[in-house]
């Protein structure tokens, strides 16, 4: 893999692209500490879809307050 600082970087980024589409990787370094890591492009493999191992479903939940939603409520007000 090839090391190169931030200005050369910089200063030959179109024929540095044309180095990492050949395959070779490019080590960035600022300072001679690297700070990046320009790689040939992979692209992934499709991620496929799959089933669940058991069905979703919802429950049938019952109301927690039988009748009217609203009187519970207006009584509450009307206490304030």
């Amino acid at each position: 893999m090839k090391t190169m600082s931030v200005s050369d970087f910089k200063a030959h980024f179109c024929a540095e692209l044309k180095t990492v589409s050949s395959g070779e990787g490019i080590i960035v370094l600022d300072h001679n500490h690297p700070v990046a890591q320009v790689l040939p492009y992979q692209p992934q493999a499709k991620a496929g879809v799959r089933m669940p191992e058991k069905s979703f479903g919802f429950q049938d939940y019952s109301p927690l307050i039988a009748g009217d939603s609203l009187t519970p409520l207006n009584e509450d007000r009307t206490q304030r």
